[in-house]
């Protein structure tokens, strides 16, 4: 009868000192981070207002309050009834009032700053005769931006509809998962955008442990947003040369070759909302956002579609005072303000707003 080997035994013997010293050392890594690098600080305020839609993947509670702490703010943030970070507001707009409605992101939100010191508000608060409706969801990409106003942001019968792009939105189009929860996707079949992913399936277990370690953690924060960056960089599909095959399955509009598929996917969803914003007797505008790395959509993109739009390219570089938080990449009170006189005077000069409104411009 052999006897068992004794390199086996010690080497079983020695996995539980190992476990330890792993986990131990871990702890070590986030107790340490937690004290040296207070910039890691996990932010989660916006997304604690989320909550399951099977249309749109999630969107924000109604009657919600809480306040959002951070290393470079402590706000207050509030809800309505819609759901929207903005003063109760019914479907049947005021006598009197025109009505605009704004879709977007967390820039759109208002990521960082008070209600009041949101560009939309900014501009609302300078035109009397205009009702500004906040209608953005911190996360939101452009897909889900057009169906919440197909099923939803119709029914507040605005006059306008301003539709905010930024960079991030293509990421955001391309994947059915984003930030840890599941969203609907356009995908092409047979050379058409065809919706997919709904109804929207419900966060899976593996899906709620990750944004908890992303949330509530430092080091393992950053690691895990690092492992998500270094897999994202395989993904070949959005950025690859587009054959000339796929340019000829587009529309005639969009077919240019300097377009990526993601591009391609962006634009056919905003001339898909602009159908949709013109049957209901609105107006589409595009504004969109640099960010630091991707380039914005030329004018002629949207030229063809008429749809007026604006670049904020370059409306921070004259400013003397930072437009952006030390420690995030959103837009801070002063950079919300430069944006807002930037979109009023732009939409002035389009002749939906009064120009008397850019008089009291802030500086």
């Amino acid at each position: 009868m052999g006897q068992a080997d004794p390199l086996g035994r010690r080497t079983l013997r020695q996995v539980p000192f190992v476990l330890f010293t792993l986990i131990s050392s871990l702890f070590l890594l986030e107790i340490g981070a937690r004290f040296l690098l207070p910039e890691w600080q996990p932010v989660s305020g916006d997304r604690n207002f989320w909550q399951y839609d099977e249309t749109l993947g999630w969107k924000h509670e109604p009657n919600a309050a809480a306040k959002f702490e951070h290393l470079d703010f402590s706000i207050g943030v509030q809800t309505n009834s819609h759901g929207h970070r903005d003063d109760e507001v019914t479907l049947e707009r005021e006598d009197g009032r025109r009505r605009a409605l704004l879709l977007g992101d967390s820039f759109g939100w208002g990521f960082g700053v008070e209600k009041d010191e949101i560009f939309s508000e900014r501009i609302e608060a300078r035109q009397d005769d205009w009702e500004i409706i906040n209608a953005s969801v911190s996360g939101y990409g452009t897909d889900q931006e057009y169906l919440y106003y197909a099923t939803e942001g119709h029914r507040f019968d605005p006059d306008l509809v301003i539709l905010l792009y930024y960079e991030n939105d293509i990421d955001n189009a391309a994947h059915p998962i984003q930030y840890w929860h599941n969203k609907p996707v356009f995908q092409r079949e047979s050379g058409e955008w065809v919706l997919s992913n709904v109804p929207v399936p419900p966060r899976t277990t593996a899906q709620a442990v990750a944004k908890w370690v992303a949330t509530h953690t430092w080091f393992f924060r950053v690691v895990s947003h690092a492992g998500a960056a270094w897999l994202a960089s395989f993904r070949t599909e959005d950025e690859a040369d587009i054959s000339s095959e796929t340019a000829d399955s587009q529309p005639s509009l969009h077919s240019e070759v300097h377009l990526s598929e993601s591009e391609r996917r962006i634009l056919a969803i905003i001339e898909r909302l602009n159908v949709e914003v013109q049957a209901d007797g609105a107006q589409l505008v595009v504004v969109a956002a640099p960010g630091k790395s991707r380039k914005l959509f030329d004018h002629s993109d949207f030229q063809s579609l008429e749809i007026p739009y604006l670049s904020l390219t370059g409306i921070f570089q004259d400013s003397y005072e930072p437009a952006f938080f030390e420690h995030d990449a959103h837009w801070n009170p002063n950079g919300h303000a430069i944006v807002a006189d930037a979109v009023e005077s732009f939409l002035v000069e389009q002749g939906f707003l009064s120009a008397r409104g850019s008089e009291d411009v802030q500086p």
